[in-house]
């Protein structure tokens, strides 16, 4: 009697501990018998629950992280990521870009062809945006039509410019959309430095969006770099 209240003791410590456990064979016909069986099928519900609740946070977690269209990581991983690197780049003294890139003229895209053809148009800026730049870099869509690129390691302004001119080239091409319909889109791009424009995530993010109304007033299809003069410009416009 005592052999098999021990097994049902040590059968539901490890269900209540969510430890590993067999399916136990209950041979018994008796009311021991009947309690483990119901063990067993209280274990494999608990299994089945939280194996749902693991796939559940997965999915929240991509929610959260993630934009639901193009699949680009979004403004919150973005920024932690930007921690991170900030965090790696004091270390060793590195120097990064943060590009704020916003694509001219969507809107009327968006209006002339229709809102499917205008996620489609914005999942193929994506893909050449990420095509663009390196592996170790990242690229986030903050808004409709707005991106935060991050260039980890930018060894110079020179090797920046190379970078965003490729990018401006390759999103300058025809883009094949669904249904045969084609656009073409252009975008205006500001740039800061860090840490030199700023070491705070959103004060380097305000800046370069500064810069990159700069490129829009300069014509669009361009960019620029942060200058400190943009500051004073912007106050002045707000006034």
């Amino acid at each position: 009697l005592i052999r098999p209240i021990d097994r049902l003791k040590r059968q539901a410590s490890a269900i209540a501990a969510r430890a590993p456990h067999e399916h136990a064979d209950w041979q018994r016909g008796d009311e021991l018998g009947e309690l483990g069986q119901h063990l067993n099928h209280a274990g494999e519900q608990i299994d089945y629950l939280l194996a749902d609740m693991e796939a559940k946070n997965t999915q929240l977690r991509q929610m959260a992280m993630y934009d639901h269209l193009t699949q680009l990581p979004n403004r919150t991983l973005f920024r932690e990521v930007f921690t991170h690197e900030a965090a790696f780049a004091r270390r060793h003294r590195h120097v990064m870009a943060l590009l704020f890139v916003d694509l001219d003229r969507f809107k009327a895209i968006n209006d002339t062809l229709g809102h499917a053809a205008g996620d489609r148009l914005l999942l193929v800026v994506s893909e050449r945006l990420r095509a663009a730049v390196r592996g170790s870099d990242l690229v986030c869509r903050i808004s409709g039509d707005e991106f935060l690129m991050l260039l980890s390691d930018a060894k110079s302004p020179e090797m920046v410019q190379a970078t965003v001119q490729r990018m401006l080239e390759s999103l300058s091409d025809v883009l094949e959309l669904s249904g045969g319909q084609q656009a073409q889109v252009s975008a205006s791009v500001g740039i800061a430095m860090y840490p030199q424009d700023g070491e705070d995530f959103d004060e380097l993010v305000r800046h370069a969006d500064m810069a990159m109304y700069q490129a829009k007033q300069d014509g669009r299809a361009r960019y620029a770099f942060y200058e400190a003069h943009l500051d004073a410009a912007l106050a002045e416009r707000r006034q």
